[in-house]
Formats: structure tokens, C-alpha cells, sequence
């Protein structure tokens, strides 16, 4: 999930506890997930302004 607005974006990544995903895995998720934002609204986003959450269900 993508939240948030061209100041500050919220990337949610949720997955089962008993599912293993790799921490690379989730990486290319949330960058994939900021590039699509970044071209769709055509704005920059900077790292300072990003929250990552990751959890598990």
C-alpha cells in the first residue's frame, strides 16, 4: 500500500508470519512502489521523506 501525499509517502508491505520473503525482495517492492508513484504524479521524492512499514500478519 502507497499512502501520503508529495511531502511525505507511507510504503505498507504486509505478509503472513509464516511466509519468508527475502529483505531484497521487499527493497525492489518499495522502490518499485515509489518509482510508479514518482512517474505517475511526475514528482521527486526524496528518501527523507519516506516511511517504510513492514508487517506481518
Amino acid at each position: 500500500m502507497v499512502d501520503g501525499n508529495f511531502k511525505d509517502l507511507t510504503v505498507s508491505v504486509s505478509f503472513p508470519k509464516d511466509v519468508k520473503v527475502a529483505d531484497t525482495l521487499i527493497q525492489q517492492i518499495v522502490e518499485d512502489s515509489i518509482k510508479k508513484v514518482s512517474e505517475k504524479e511526475k514528482v521527486t521524492i526524496s528518501k527523507e521523506h519516506i516511511t517504510i512499514k513492514i508487517e506481518k500478519y
